[in-house]
């Protein structure tokens, strides 16, 4: 942890990147406040909303007080889930 600490911003967000997983990065966001920015630059990088999500999650997403809403920077609406 204390190596990853001691990089440089972009070179912890590229660290973060290699996470698939939205989980890890809810869980590297919630270790320590330096790795948080990191870790929801790569979690909410893109966002798709489909037909059949249900409403309370997208809400909580596009919230104004949801931190992650800054890192946003593709935003997708599906209207049927082939176009995701």
């Amino acid at each position: 942890m204390a190596l990853l600490l001691g990089l440089p911003r972009e070179m912890q967000t590229s660290t973060a990147s290699l996470s698939t997983d939205p989980a890890g990065l809810v869980s590297l966001a919630s270790t320590c406040r330096e790795l948080r920015t990191p870790a929801f630059e790569n979690k909410y990088r893109g966002v798709a909303i489909r037909e059949t999500d249900h409403l309370e999650p997208v809400f909580a997403v596009l919230s104004p007080s949801n931190e992650g809403l800054k890192c946003i920077r593709h935003l997708r609406i599906c209207l049927d889930n082939s176009s995701c």
